[in-house]
């Protein structure tokens, strides 16, 4: 008779070993992180490299993560925004022989917490769990006794446990900020001016004589552009029949005399100089001598 004998609990602590994610963060526990590459007993050789990955799951966000190997922090990331859940990478290079703990330290607003501690190997291997060979009962092994001997055969069925793990952390894609062109912004300043004097021209000939007087309370009109223009700003003439208009940008204006401002006269004015008068002003210039003359004209 044969007995045929699996080490069933043999099994099930190779099976724990073999899961490498924590029991807090597989059961959608509270803030958490885990290694999930390289798994425990994980074997490489000087100078290659491991990609350390590890689960994030940080309700605050992680900020920083830290890869320790032996204790001792080997490097440290800064993200550019905290990393609510999700993945990271560190690469480490091994540099010698022997037995390593790998460990991630997060941090973030609320404070920082570790993964667990994952060992791997590099060079030769050491400490590998070997497996347990199953192992059969010999004939000579069964004490036989004078009864009828029956033949029998025991059967043990082992049930593989298995263990489905989903893990679906929403994707991350990093988001290039392009910053945007700036176009200098040109500011002009409006500190022009244009001034100018309304008189009364008792010959008509249009140039300044001693007997000709200033004519206050004259309405004059400001345009911009070319003539005939209007509306922009409007001035009255004071007692030396002196108008001016100022904080203009640089450009092209029109000035225009109101004649029906003019005294009255029980006559008629006859312009004795243009009206309407066009005229330009540059940057911060002071344009005077924009003057108007009027002859009265009495039947």
């Amino acid at each position: 008779m044969k007995i045929k004998i699996f080490h069933f609990f043999a099994l099930c602590a190779f099976w724990l070993a073999a899961c490498n994610i924590p029991v807090d963060m597989m059961m959608g526990g509270g803030d958490s992180a885990a290694i999930v590459y390289p798994v425990d007993g994980a074997q490489f050789q000087i100078g290659d490299v491991v990609d350390v990955k590890t689960l994030v799951n940080f309700s605050a966000g992680a900020s920083s993560a830290i890869l320790l190997v032996n204790g001792v922090p080997y490097r440290a990331d800064d993200f550019t925004q905290p990393i609510p859940s999700g993945y990271t990478f560190q690469p480490w290079t091994p540099t010698e022989e022997g037995e390593f703990n790998l460990q991630v330290r997060l941090s973030g607003a609320d404070g920082g917490f570790d993964s667990q501690t994952v060992t791997v190997f590099v060079g030769a291997a050491s400490s590998i769990p070997t497996p347990i060979e199953s192992t059969e009962a010999s004939p000579t092994d069964i004490t036989q006794t004078d009864e009828p001997q029956t033949s029998a055969t025991a059967t043990v069925s082992v049930v593989q446990p298995t263990a489905t793990i989903q893990l679906a952390p929403p994707s991350l894609t990093p988001t290039v900020f392009i910053p945007p062109t700036l176009t200098p912004t040109v500011i002009v300043p409006a500190n022009s001016s244009i001034s100018g004097s309304v008189y009364r021209d008792e010959n008509g000939n249009g140039n300044f004589n001693p007997a000709d007087a200033p004519l206050s309370g004259v309405t004059v009109f400001l345009g911009t552009g070319a003539c005939p223009s209007s509306g922009f700003q409007s001035a009255q003439t004071n007692g030396e029949g002196r108008y001016t208009f100022s904080g203009l940008f640089a450009g092209t204006y029109c000035i225009t005399v109101d004649v029906g401002s003019l005294p009255s006269i029980g006559g008629t004015w006859q312009a004795s100089l243009p009206n309407p008068k066009e005229t330009s002003v540059a940057e911060s210039e002071s344009k005077g001598g924009m003057n108007f003359m009027f002859q009265p004209i009495i039947q």
